[in-house]
């Protein structure tokens, strides 16, 4: 093999993402393996759900019991966010917990009818389990950034575990500058993988350095990373 023929690679950035999490907390990452057709599917059916009915999708409402489901209203910071929302996990809470299948909450998916939207649930799950796939790798990456062995944080992430995926849709307001879509906060997880609308810039992060709050625009083909709570405990507040 020609020795002309051996790649460079760069470790800079890699090394470089601890300093902008700890600063930022949010990055974007690029050729994360998904295709853009694949990602339209997704938009798509998102849409297809939020167009149905309300009182169509008040069939799989969240209750008090169960967080799974269709979400009318919401608060964060004790304010009213001007959004509806879908949450779901993997299939395995499709069914009901049972004695032979324990997990650490009694919640269940649930969908609407098969008839209404087909495809949704199937689309949905499978999406979502390519999200917990990226995210797996992208602890493996802060772990070497931080010092750590790259399996570090598989300690803290077993399979039975409270990752979920949330849907969200923010109406049109007749007053969109007095209008909150979602109120200030931090994401109590590890990791958000957020898929931005490439058509509307709403979202923003606190920047410590300058006490300021920053656009992050969306970027066609990346997704946005949202460090979360949890992997500033384990990283021991880093």
């Amino acid at each position: 093999m020609d020795v002309r023929q051996v790649p460079a690679v760069d470790i800079g950035a890699l090394m470089a993402l601890s300093t902008d999490a700890e600063r930022v907390g949010f990055f974007y990452i690029a050729n994360h393996g998904l295709p853009e057709q694949e990602v339209a599917r997704l938009q798509d059916a998102m849409r297809s759900f939020f167009h149905l009915p309300k009182e169509t999708k008040r069939t799989a409402k969240r209750t008090s019991t169960n967080s799974r489901g269709y979400v009318e209203t919401e608060l964060t910071k004790n304010k009213t966010d001007c959004k509806e929302c879908f949450d779901f996990t993997g299939v395995n809470e499709d069914d009901p917990a049972n004695d032979k299948h324990l997990r650490l909450v009694d919640d269940q998916n649930q969908w609407v009818g098969e008839e209404i939207l087909p495809g949704f649930r199937s689309n949905m799950s499978t999406y979502f389990n390519k999200m917990k796939y990226i995210a797996r790798r992208l602890l493996k990456v802060f772990a070497v950034a931080l010092g750590e062995e790259p399996g570090f944080f598989d300690q803290f992430y077993h399979e039975d575990n409270l990752s979920h995926m949330r849907l969200n849709h923010y109406p049109a307001t007749k007053d969109p500058e007095k209008t909150m879509g979602v109120y200030h906060h931090t994401d109590a997880g590890a990791l958000t993988i957020l898929l931005q609308d490439d058509e509307v810039a709403s979202l923003q992060a606190f920047h410590r350095d300058s006490q300021t709050w920053v656009n992050v625009p969306p970027r066609k083909g990346t997704y946005t990373i949202n460090i979360g709570d949890m992997v500033q405990v384990w990283s021991k507040k880093k």
